[in-house]
């Protein structure tokens, strides 16, 4: 739904701008995507619908037999694999290298369109310019073999016109182990009683930007396009623009604070650290790693500062390519129920 919503805005936009329409239909549909991504990031999927996905056959998850005989059958990233995401056009693309170290390594290729089948996309790998012979090893699945040392240009090209093309630098070789780093981002990250958020979220059709304010336990303060939304608790407040009457909505889910889109994706798989970074002249490191729900395989990224807060986050799944900012850490925010 959110992805519709998100295409929705297109020609709305277009209408917008030639004065054929007035703005407010747009707001409307971006106040619906603010909500149903809150909805998404504080609720994972149904019990009873997990084991549906978990069944599908085009998963990408391996077999008893793939797993006895050793074959590859899928791109799903393991214990030990460095891994990253991203996305070419709409297609989400996860890049996995085992066994990461200096030397020969696999290069396995998640591949997942937003419409289509992936067994129908033709994928292209190549390393600095030099193109790799690649194999399907399964429906979401395409294979390559390189001798790596560290610090390469991956280029992986999914043809189409919903496709294009996805770059990924690979870190120095073997990456280190990021499981300590990530267990203190999750304990610093999860005291907090307050924090500002600024998200970016890329359809592969369009892309809506919101801010968000959070204060524990249960308070969220969401503006898309000068349109907001208010949970104070299991109650909304809906303003579809500026200087409306809002409108009230009670008896709906809380949104529980803090919480973070990679809390709904466990266990956390492969986390890598990938090298320093500096973000608004904040050092961090920056945290790869894999999460699952399901069928639903989600690739992270995350710029961790000295304290364990994460500055910086990037979300690569199917058809939600985000990314985020995290700030005002413990301010005096304060989000209360409009007066009236």
């Amino acid at each position: 739904m959110k992805v519709v919503a998100v295409g929705a805005m297109i020609p709305l936009s277009i209408l917008a701008w030639r004065r054929r329409l007035v703005p407010r239909a747009e707001g409307l549909i971006g106040v619906a995507v603010v909500t149903a991504a809150a909805l998404l990031a504080a609720y994972p999927l149904p019990a009873a619908q997990l084991a549906r996905a978990s069944t599908k056959p085009d998963s990408g998850g391996p077999t008893e037999r793939s797993v006895k005989s050793g074959a590859i059958t899928s791109a799903v990233p393991r214990p030990g694999d460095l891994t990253l995401g991203g996305h070419a056009g709409q297609i989400l693309l996860g890049l996995t290298i085992r066994p990461a170290k200096p030397g020969p390594n696999q290069l396995l290729v998640y591949v997942l369109p937003i419409q289509g089948k992936a067994q129908d996309i033709s994928i292209k790998v190549s390393i600095e310019g030099r193109a790799l012979p690649v194999r399907d090893c399964g429906p979401n699945c395409r294979s390559s073999e390189a001798t790596l040392t560290g610090g390469e240009r991956i280029a992986v090209t999914a043809a189409g016109s919903a496709g294009g093309t996805q770059t990924f630098d690979l870190p120095k070789l073997p990456a280190p182990e990021g499981t300590a780093l990530l267990d203190q981002v999750q304990q610093r990250m999860h005291e907090l009683n307050s924090y500002r958020q600024d998200d970016s979220l890329n359809s592969g059709l369009a892309t809506v930007t919101s801010q968000y304010a959070f204060v524990a336990p249960d308070r969220m303060e969401s503006v898309v396009n000068d349109d907001s939304v208010i949970w104070v608790g299991p109650t909304r407040y809906i303003q579809s623009h500026p200087g409306a009457k809002w409108e009230v909505q009670s008896g709906g889910p809380s949104i529980p604070v803090p919480s973070f889109i990679w809390d709904y994706f466990k266990p956390f798989i492969a986390p890598r650290i990938l090298g320093a970074q500096t973000v608004e002249a904040q050092e961090t490191e920056v945290l790869a790693f894999f999460g699952q729900s399901g069928s639903t395989a989600v690739w992270f990224r995350l710029w961790v500062d000295s304290q364990g807060l994460v500055v910086q986050g990037q979300m690569r799944a199917d058809g939600h390519f985000m990314d985020d900012r995290f700030y005002d850490f413990d301010a005096p925010i304060t989000i209360q129920s409009p007066v009236g």
